[in-house]
């Protein structure tokens, strides 16, 4: 193997450990990010809080339907599920997501009760004689209409069952080591000079500009808020807000180890533009030197002692 084949093998092996070092970065920004956005249950609530006005309208359109229906006073169905009962119920279904159970309220008897219990006032308070059976019926299709608008979805969606078990744990910390020890080979690999700089900051631009372009992509094809993550569309839409989320934090990381990237390339490019100036100069430097020594040789006096007569020579005799 010939000194151009080992080089050219060298910078190979140098070029596949950055882009081994760039995978990794972009493992770890990608789940860690996804798990400290998916994993709130706070973050996800505030999102559904977003959509509780959308949620109480489309209540009320379907209580008035329902009192159409049965002759039953709309706003008793008002009063026995408020809108404070709507985030009290967007706080169970973030919880839902998180657990990854189902959200199903049909067979809710705590909801049931609490409901019959406000009809039941509402009709004492409000001088309406209905039985308690007919009450009952009423509490049932209360429950009914609030589960065909904030329940009967399955929250079971796979990637917060993920998020939720040990595998994102191995997503991060298995790419952390695979980074350290890319981060390492490559210095041993250029025996800690200047040129490993080079792969590295190659590998966190790489990794950078591969996030943001992603990002970026997702966000103009805008896939998270086509995609139906569940069958209630209210809860869908608050997920495509987090995931919304999730991606441009991984623009704005993109950007982060792009930039921290081509920072290390011109830097490096400045230590070696520097340095070979410096070799350049010293070579100059060497060069005037010698020529000036060459020219103080040629201009030295030449011993003449040598040439003329050989008086005072030292002659031999045959005698």
């Amino acid at each position: 193997m010939n000194k151009n084949t080992k080089y050219k093998l060298f910078k190979l092996l140098n070029a596949l450990l950055a882009m081994l070092l760039a995978a990794s970065v972009v493992c770890v920004v990608v789940a860690s990010t996804m798990t400290g956005v998916l994993k709130s249950q706070g973050f996800l609530e505030k999102k559904l809080q977003t959509y509780s006005a959308q949620t109480a309208q489309q209540l009320t359109d379907e209580f008035v339907k329902l009192s159409d229906k049965t002759g039953f006073s709309q706003d008793a169905y008002k009063n026995a599920f408020t809108e404070n009962d709507t985030q009290l119920i967007f706080k169970t279904v973030a919880g839902n997501f998180q657990l990854f159970y189902s959200t199903e309220f049909s067979d809710d008897s705590d909801l049931y009760n609490c409901i019959k219990t406000r009809l039941t006032n509402y009709c004492e308070d409000n001088g309406l004689n209905y039985t308690d059976r007919e009450i009952s019926n009423n509490a049932a299709l209360c429950v009914d209409t609030v589960n065909q608008i904030m329940g009967g979805s399955s929250t079971k969606i796979r990637v917060f069952g993920i998020v939720k078990s040990n595998i994102m744990i191995y997503a991060v910390v298995a790419p952390i080591i695979l980074a350290i020890a890319c981060i390492v080979a490559l210095d041993l690999l250029n025996y800690g000079r200047h040129r490993k700089y080079n792969y590295i900051g190659l590998g966190f631009s790489t990794a950078g500009f591969v996030l943001a372009s992603s990002g970026v992509f997702i966000r103009l094809q805008n896939y998270s808020s086509q995609y139906s993550f569940c069958d209630n569309k209210i809860y869908s839409a608050a997920v495509s807000d987090c995931f919304s989320f999730f991606v441009n934090i991984c623009i704005a990381l993109g950007v982060a180890f792009a930039v921290v990237g081509v920072v290390i390339l011109a830097a490096n490019l400045a230590y070696y533009t520097k340095k070979e100036r410096r070799i350049k100069a010293v070579h100059e430097e060497n060069s005037q030197l010698r020529s000036e020594y060459m020219e103080q040789i040629s201009n030295k006096p030449k011993d003449n002692s040598s040439n003329g007569s050989d008086k005072g020579k030292l002659t031999l005799s045959n005698k």
